[in-house]
């Protein structure tokens, strides 16, 4: 991005990395609920929820830590939907 300013790039380029994520795990639930893990570069995992409404609108949760000591909630909070 050129638009950006030079110092700006600097700094981003000497502290940002951008990644790509590997889908690990998929579930849908029967509400159409989808939950997500994904595998970082660095083998550290995140996790995301999608949550459908009846009136068509929709809620996502994202982890915003990577490597979180909670590691094992995603899969604990997982079994709350399984049939």
């Amino acid at each position: 991005m050129s638009d950006l300013p030079l110092k700006l790039r600097t700094v981003l380029k000497e502290r940002a990395t951008i990644g790509s994520l590997h889908l690990e795990i998929e579930q849908v639930s029967n509400d159409g609920t989808k939950k997500r893990a994904y595998k970082l570069h660095d083998g550290q995992m995140i996790e995301s929820v999608l949550m459908p409404y009846e009136d068509g609108r929709r809620t996502a949760c994202i982890s915003s830590q990577a490597g979180c000591a909670m590691g094992k909630f995603y899969m604990d909070f997982a079994q709350l939907y399984e049939d």
